[in-house]
């Protein structure tokens, strides 16, 4: 199915944390609001505590097949509880434990700073996410009077064991539910429209994906209360038309008769002129 979500017992292996909706169209686990769940019992709730190996892959050199040798270019990665073969990958490929991706958020989730929303595994674990959203009452007074829970982002981190993409730790508005969605933000934090930080599965991708998540929600509450700041004050200061003329209209919707290509013989340029 497009959601390509992973399955154990006929169940899938996703949550969902305080919605007051069926996790997935009944077909996941729904967790009541309130409720603590740490990361490693949203793992096990998932099955994503699954560990993941490298194995060699082997060839024939010539047609009779009599000779089996093992590449030294290829290998691939392994699902160890089911077997499942997850993706072909290269010598200098490091396998990064889903329990060892999590991690940097896992204090984060103990603290109540960040409550978990969803988790899943795709693609039979190929792909694994938790998803968590910030206590907004940890945020200060203008944060909280300022700010609804809708605005402050989610903290997503996400791992891959096919050898495709890489894992990653990103600020994002976007709230994962599915492999469609987990690709809508990642291709938001590619383009740069939101915050993301890439993490190879090459050396010390571990302790790559702990300096990602300090780097990318380090002073973020901080960062939230000096916007916050900035955004009351734009909301008290009242502007005269001029001025809202000059700042806003002409950057948000510019009259085209002003700019420079503008060709006032064209037909679309006949149709501006008519209703100015």
């Amino acid at each position: 199915m497009p959601a390509e979500l992973a399955y154990t017992d006929g169940t899938a292996d996703f949550l969902e944390v305080g919605t007051g909706r069926s996790a997935w169209h009944r077909e996941g686990h729904l967790i009541p609001h309130g409720r603590e769940l740490t990361i490693a019992a949203a793992l096990e709730l998932i099955h994503g505590d699954y560990e993941v190996v490298r194995q060699p892959t082997f060839y024939a050199p010539d047609e009779a097949g009599i000779e089996i040798r093992q590449s030294r270019r290829a290998f691939l990665t392994v699902r160890s509880d089911t077997g499942q073969e997850l993706g072909a990958v290269g010598p200098g490929y490091t396998v990064l434990q889903n329990r060892d991706a999590f991690r940097a958020l896992e204090p984060l989730v103990d603290e109540g700073v960040v409550r978990l929303e969803t988790g899943g595994v795709l693609r039979s674990g190929a792909d694994i996410w938790m998803l968590g959203r910030f206590d907004i009452e940890r945020f200060g007074l203008v944060v909280r009077e300022v700010f609804a829970d809708e605005v402050v982002p989610f903290a997503l981190f996400s791992n891959n064991h096919s050898g495709r993409r890489t894992a990653c730790v990103a600020l994002t508005p976007i709230r994962v539910v599915c492999g469609n969605t987990l690709g809508f933000a990642e291709r938001r934090g590619d383009s740069g429209t939101d915050r993301m930080i890439k993490i190879s599965h090459t050396g010390e991708a571990a302790t790559k994906m702990v300096e990602a998540a300090e780097t990318l929600l380090g002073g973020l509450i901080e960062r939230f209360e000096a916007v916050a700041r900035q955004y009351r004050r734009l909301k008290a200061t009242r502007l005269p038309e001029y001025l809202f003329t000059r700042l806003v209209l002409d950057e948000v919707a510019p009259d085209p008769r002003w700019r420079p290509n503008f060709n006032p013989e064209a037909r679309t340029a006949e149709l501006v002129l008519r209703r100015a």
